[in-house]
């Protein structure tokens, strides 16, 4: 449930924050089915610009809101610090495994290659932080020079170090209706291991 998240993000994100996420206002039974009554957002969301006519200048500028706010958010909360052990290598990679069963653009090589990254992680201290999870561009509210953020179900307090920022890239880019091609796997190469005008700007 989303109740209790914003309500202890109302309490822990800085002022200037505040008005950047939802406050609960009443929980209601309407047809025996819970509704919740929250703060109204305006703006509207980054994914309705995704596929405008490209402006290098205007993605940097909503990059940089979108880092900005994920580092104020992040200094509003303690963060705990672990020492990466098999369990939680395999708690890692076990989402790819799973996917090679539903997307056909994996394939067992990757698993492979992913596994045998995450184990050179083992034994490795790391800062778990806070993080929303479904960071995707129609979760991000655009109004005038603020960013502000929907959705919070899935809030997380200990997440691996830049879980958000990588799910809004990746994200971002499977929104982009590209002219050279439409499939997700080419758009991840071409966006991060090739050069071209998205990569130059991301």
């Amino acid at each position: 449930s989303e109740i209790p998240v914003i309500s202890e993000l109302s309490d822990k994100i800085s002022k200037d924050l505040r008005g950047t996420v939802p406050k609960p206002l009443s929980l209601v039974n309407i047809a025996e089915h819970p509704v919740l009554f929250k703060s109204f957002l305006s703006g509207y969301p980054l994914n309705l610009e995704i596929n405008g006519v490209f402006k290098a200048k205007k993605l940097n500028h909503n990059f940089k809101k979108v880092i900005d706010w994920l580092i104020k958010f992040h200094s509003c909360f303690k963060h705990k610090v672990v020492r990466l052990d098999n369990k939680q290598i395999d708690n890692l990679i076990e989402p790819i495994h799973q996917s090679i069963h539903t997307d056909k653009s994996l394939s067992i090589k990757d698993f492979i290659w992913a596994f045998d990254k995450a184990k050179k992680l083992k034994s490795i201290s790391i800062h778990l932080i806070p993080a929303h999870t479904d960071f995707w561009p129609g979760n991000i509210l655009l109004d005038k020079n603020k960013i502000k953020v929907l959705d919070w179900d899935d809030f997380g307090l200990s997440e691996l170090p830049l879980f958000d920022l990588f799910h809004f890239v990746v994200s971002y880019i499977l929104e982009m209706n590209f002219y050279f091609t439409n499939d997700d796997y080419k758009k991840f190469y071409k966006i991060f291991f090739s050069e071209n005008r998205y990569s130059d700007s991301l």
